[in-house]
């Protein structure tokens, strides 16, 4: 091991605790990169602080990160048990009748599948779209309102992820995301200016378990399920705490926010570039890799995350934001 070795780890764990970001797998593996180029740059006097920014600059991403993760779970638990009262009073029974009735399931059976299953997701729309046929009830307007306070909590988070990153290309370290969350949170419009992007959002979320009791009533036609089968089984899919129709889209619907948030940040400030960054792990998909390659990307012209389900991509600008004041987002311990 070299013999400066130890103090880089050290000027890491350092920039690191200054991010208050969280210890992460992604942040381990950055630490070993960073002391194996430290090492190789060791005659650099500049050494210790260039890894110092590595590890506050890989802190303030794992805190990025962290915060969204957090942010997905509260709001996808908040839109699922708001979405659990509504289904429960759909007419799951008569739905399943008239499946049956128009697949032939009472006479004979029919194995011909691709009409059946073109009949169950015909059924299953009018199923689960039955949702917008009281939507002054106080349980749609719950399922809404919490869409709704989704989308605006994930445009005001990615501002203030926006602003963490946008410091560290300047040097700042510190940045109080609660500060620049509530900042962003209160020039926002009030929370009715997302309500027809929440209805929106229910669409396709309607649809997803539209499709989702389409592809179950086909199975359980092909495995000549009873009725009481069939209504018992679409019933505990829609009313599933861990129903993917509803947390896919949730997912979805924040993390075009998050970018959204970002890039109004970006155009505020005169940003004509940004980058595409992948969040560097495994699971990274190939449409995702090659946008990352493509960087960087006219403001207008870039491709915004997420590109799919479940994606974690994150827009920054390519030049720092130099007019930006990050004075109101330190905390009084961290102002120079």
């Amino acid at each position: 091991m070299h013999e400066i070795a130890p103090y880089a780890r050290q000027a890491f764990a350092h920039g690191w605790a200054a991010s208050g970001g969280p210890m992460t797998d992604r942040v381990k593996l950055a630490c070993r990169v960073a002391v194996g180029m430290a090492c190789e740059h060791s005659d650099d006097a500049d050494v210790f602080e260039a890894t110092l920014k590595l590890g506050s600059l890989e802190g303030t991403w794992a805190k990025v990160y962290d915060r969204r993760e957090a942010l997905y779970r509260e709001h996808t638990a908040n839109v699922i048990a708001a979405w659990g009262p509504v289904v429960a009073g759909l007419p799951v029974s008569l739905a399943v009748t008239r499946f049956r009735r128009s697949a032939g399931i009472e006479e004979t059976v029919d194995r011909n599948r691709a009409s059946i299953s073109a009949k169950a997701l015909a059924v299953a729309k009018w199923l689960v779209h039955q949702v917008f046929n009281d939507p002054t009830s106080p349980k749609f307007l719950t399922l809404v309102w919490k869409l709704a306070d989704a989308i605006k909590t994930g445009i005001a988070e990615g501002e203030a992820g926006a602003i963490a990153l946008a410091a560290q290309q300047v040097s700042i370290v510190g940045i109080d995301f609660d500060i620049a969350f509530r900042d962003a949170w209160k020039q926002l419009e009030k929370l009715g200016e997302y309500y027809a992007d929440a209805r929106g959002w229910l669409g396709r979320i309607l649809n997803g378990a539209a499709t989702d009791v389409g592809r179950l009533l086909a199975r359980l036609a092909e495995r000549n399920a009873t009725h009481e089968d069939m209504v018992t089984e679409v019933t505990d899919l829609l009313g599933s705490n861990e129903i993917r129709s509803v947390s896919a889209l949730v997912d979805m619907a924040m993390g075009q926010s998050f970018s959204r948030g970002a890039l109004a940040l970006y155009a505020r400030e005169g940003i004509r570039e940004v980058d595409f960054f992948t969040a560097g792990d495994s699971r990274v998909c190939p449409i995702c890799d090659t946008d990352e390659k493509g960087s960087p990307y006219a403001l207008i012209e870039a491709p915004q995350p997420p590109r799919h389900s479940f994606c974690r991509c994150v827009i920054v600008a390519t030049q720092p934001l130099q007019a930006l004041d990050f004075t109101p987002y330190l905390t009084i311990g961290d102002m120079p």
